[in-house]
């Protein structure tokens, strides 16, 4: 319940400080909604997952069956 706590807290002061940061102020203001997003999340009891991003080459095989109307993709099997 404590870290709970704290983190309302510092949620409430993250939006009292966005309130009163002029719009001129673009690079605070986004790092302050990065963090409140942050805080947020903690609140909702999610972790926030680093994305683990690598490029990976993949044969596939199969054969074109068209493309689909109105959606504008192409259809594989």
């Amino acid at each position: 319940m404590k870290e709970r706590d704290q983190l309302l807290a510092e949620k409430t002061s993250l939006e009292r400080m966005l309130a009163t940061l002029p719009e001129s102020s673009v690079i605070d203001r986004m790092s302050l909604e990065a963090r409140k997003e942050q805080v947020e999340v903690a609140l909702r009891g999610e972790a926030i997952v680093d994305a683990d991003v690598h490029e990976e080459s993949m044969s596939l095989s199969g054969h074109f069956l068209g493309v689909l109307p109105k959606r504008r993709t192409f259809e594989f099997q």
